[in-house]
């Protein structure tokens, strides 16, 4: 329980920090998410932070990182989470419901590690369907790989847009692996990123 609230004693002291996290040096934002996230770790390492901030409100997102032994903690810590002020707190990534704004293109990039990764310029191609284990092997196609491919978060950063899109269950059920690629001057083979949950209703009924 000390674990707990350490983490939440921290956020809460620290939580402007995050609210304006767009307005901060790269720097800064390193040294207090590696705090938070080190708070965090004290409780369990498997769970980690997702933070999305719109109009000077926040959603602090406690995330297993699709390890779904590490998922009743996820919700155990959300469960004592304070009351704070312009934020909402939640256990696991849920999935997107609308794709409207990626499908105008009207999306904000994710920032992750010095690195943009805008969903709406981002594609898959299926490769292996496991109809027994019910898991699908992919590649992720991006537009700056040859940049970013050096970037040990790459990977990492690439399954929390992917959780985003599927949620947390339908991607640690459902994903078996994935590939990452620089995208092609031809993409009109590929599939936008953005219609990976449509594809996989499609699949599996």
């Amino acid at each position: 329980m000390k674990t707990i609230t350490n983490f939440w004693n921290h956020f809460q002291k620290n939580n402007f920090i995050f609210l304006f996290i767009l307005e901060i040096t790269h720097k800064e934002v390193q040294i207090n998410f590696n705090k938070v996230t080190s708070l965090l770790h004290d409780y369990d390492k498997n769970l980690d932070i997702i933070i999305k901030t719109k109009e000077n409100k926040g959603e602090l997102i406690i995330t297993a990182n699709g390890n779904q032994e590490a998922y009743e903690n996820a919700f155990e810590i959300v469960r004592h989470a304070p009351k704070i002020e312009r934020w909402k707190i939640t256990a696991l990534l849920k999935p997107t419901l609308n794709i409207e704004k990626y499908e105008s293109g009207n999306d904000n990039p994710f920032r992750f590690f010095g690195m943009e990764l805008k969903i709406s310029e981002m594609y898959f191609t299926p490769i292996k369907w496991n109809h027994k284990k019910r898991k699908i092997t992919i590649i992720i196609w991006i537009k700056n790989y040859l940049a970013y491919k050096n970037i040990p978060e790459l990977k990492q950063s690439i399954y929390i847009i992917i959780e985003h899109l599927l949620g947390e269950d339908l991607a640690i059920n459902n994903i078996q692996k994935f590939k990452i690629k620089q995208i092609e001057t031809n993409s009109n083979q590929l599939i936008e990123l953005y219609h990976l949950k449509d594809y996989m209703t499609y699949i599996q009924n």
